[in-house]
């Protein structure tokens, strides 16, 4: 497997820019050349191997290269950063990856230059996000306040707000009440602090997933999905 990416299970449906699962091995049809004592010509031969962490580097710069239009990459790049930070990863170790690991592989392909682009962009923008949100911290210290126009935001002071109607729409796609009612709680524990609604909500979709999955409803998972991250988002 590979830590960075959001890997689906086999024979699950994937949900959008999910990567698919490569299974234990992988077949690669080495092409060779034969001699002339035996005739020469071209032929190819089916080698197996064991699945690898660099083939899922290169079947995630392989979907990056198929979508379009070229800038919704962003939305891709920005789910696989979702998933490894509910992991416990750091935003520069995925960056680092992105630019040194994806960013090369994508340059290799016989792709239009402008995705190198917008993948080149990407990094610059959410790296210079993210040195800005370090420089408010060391300002403003553990109470994250920043001056606007004279008046002062607590930036933590954020609320979600959920609706009746958004957990009938979890019911309608097979979520428990209990399952429900779990989520309310996260929701409202959480609801002023993101980045903890966020890592906890995605621990509570990886366990609902599994469930939905396990009633055979496996077609309602992209919707869960695409749920949870307009909730988060």
């Amino acid at each position: 497997m590979n830590e960075f990416y959001s890997i689906g299970l086999e024979n699950v449906q994937l949900v959008q820019y999910q990567l698919r699962n490569l299974g234990k091995r992988i077949n690669n049809d080495i092409y060779f050349t034969k001699s002339r004592q035996s005739g020469g010509g071209v032929g190819n031969v089916a080698m197996s191997q064991n699945v690898n962490s660099e083939n899922y580097d290169a079947l995630f710069a392989f979907e990056l290269s198929k979508i379009k239009p070229v800038y919704e990459i962003e939305n891709m790049l920005n789910y696989h950063l979702d998933f490894y930070l509910v992991k416990g990863g750091s935003r520069e170790k995925f960056f680092k990856h992105m630019r040194y690991v994806i960013l090369p592989r994508i340059q290799k392909m016989y792709e239009p230059k402008v995705y190198v682009d917008v993948l080149q962009q990407w990094l610059k923008d959410n790296e210079q996000t993210k040195n800005m949100k370090q420089n408010l911290g060391d300002i403003n210290g553990s109470n994250n306040i920043v001056n606007i126009a004279g008046g002062t935001i607590n930036q933590s002071d954020v609320s979600i707000i959920v609706s009746t109607n958004h957990y009938n729409e979890l019911r309608s796609l097979g979520v428990e009440d209990k399952e429900i009612e779990e989520l309310k709680e996260i929701v409202k524990a959480n609801a002023k602090d993101k980045p903890t609604l966020k890592t906890n909500v995605f621990k509570w979709l990886s366990a609902v997933t599994v469930s939905i999955a396990s009633k055979g409803l496996v077609d309602n998972l992209p919707k869960l999905h695409e749920f949870v991250h307009h909730l988060v988002s």
